[in-house]
């Protein structure tokens, strides 16, 4: 696996497409909290909305694998913030199942964290089912601070 994560733009949504294609039910239902085959369309438009300041992304591609989404490589994961009409930048992270505890995470995070950062954000806030070991592992390798459902006022 080679490695690639860049800055994704409103042109990637066929790597969103191809991404979805390649989750688990499981793993859609962690980041969507619902296991839907496809995106709506309402849903994508929110999700390719890309303008770097108020919704930024970052997308994992890796280019050693054979891919027809593209002649970067194939998509293999995509971390985002969208900030709400309070100001509050909402993160979320998805890995396509075959690259999950590969580090893609992790990558997407540090990338992500540094694209906010630059862009002006200084929170980053995200919702996780407490089954969802994998992406609170990682939220706890960042320092975040974790608040159970019922604590979520703090």
């Amino acid at each position: 696996m080679h490695l690639v994560t860049r800055e994704a733009t409103r042109d990637d949504g066929h790597y969103l497409d191809a991404g979805l294609e390649r989750f688990s039910e499981q793993s859609r239902y962690y980041r969507f909290f619902s296991a839907m085959p496809r995106l709506p369309d309402s849903l994508r438009q929110q999700l390719t909305d890309i303008d770097g300041v108020r919704h930024g992304a970052v997308l994992a591609l890796d280019t050693d694998a054979d891919s027809s989404d593209g002649d970067e490589g194939l998509p293999v994961g995509i971390a985002r913030w969208i900030t709400n009409s309070e100001g509050v930048a909402h993160l979320s992270v998805a890995v396509i199942d075959d690259y999950q505890g590969c580090g893609v995470g992790r990558a997407l995070m540090a990338a992500l964290s540094e694209l906010a950062h630059s862009r002006g954000v200084t929170k980053l806030r995200g919702e996780v089912l407490a089954d969802n070991g994998g992406m609170n592992t990682l939220l706890q390798k960042f320092g975040a601070r974790i608040v159970p459902d019922d604590d979520a006022s703090a």
